[in-house]
């Protein structure tokens, strides 16, 4: 949720620049109207650009440079056919999904079922290289912890 308010911050930082620099900057080919027209198709390209920038680029680039060996634990929603723009989809509650994975992982998943996500990461998101279904006794050993006792 953080990202989602540092990408709408920045949104409106685009948008707010793009606006004082339509008004500011001598146009004298523009009229009020087309002022006020390009000034409304900034705000729209300052929105989709901050958005794009900060909740994909900068998570991603953050993940390589100071990025650490994580594991997120994530919930499976469905398993798609086809998703656009995603082949062999695993949609993951929260509406994040992973794309091009082969159909002999997604034979052992289901909706509902725990998966942890490893990978290369910070808080902001994982570049994931690994997926496998929770298992509490190898995530204690991969710790150095005792497994936890069955319940």
């Amino acid at each position: 949720m953080r990202t989602f308010h540092i990408g709408a911050a920045t949104s409106l930082g685009f948008a707010a620049l793009w606006g004082v620099m339509v008004f500011l900057l001598p146009a004298p080919d523009l009229s009020l109207p087309r002022r006020i027209a390009a000034c409304m198709v900034g705000l729209l390209l300052g929105a989709v650009t901050g958005g794009l920038l900060v909740n994909r680029t900068v998570p991603g680039i953050a993940a390589l440079a100071f990025g650490q060996q994580v594991g997120n634990l994530h919930v499976v929603d469905s398993l798609p056919r086809y998703e656009r723009k995603c082949s062999n989809p695993i949609l993951l509650l929260g509406g994040e999904k992973l794309c091009g994975y082969p159909e002999e992982l997604r034979a052992k998943m289901a909706p509902g079922m725990r998966i942890v996500v490893i990978g290369r990461g910070t808080w902001m998101g994982v570049i994931p290289r690994e997926i496998e279904p929770l298992d509490l006794a190898k995530l204690s050993r991969r710790r150095g912890r005792p497994a936890p006792a069955a319940p």
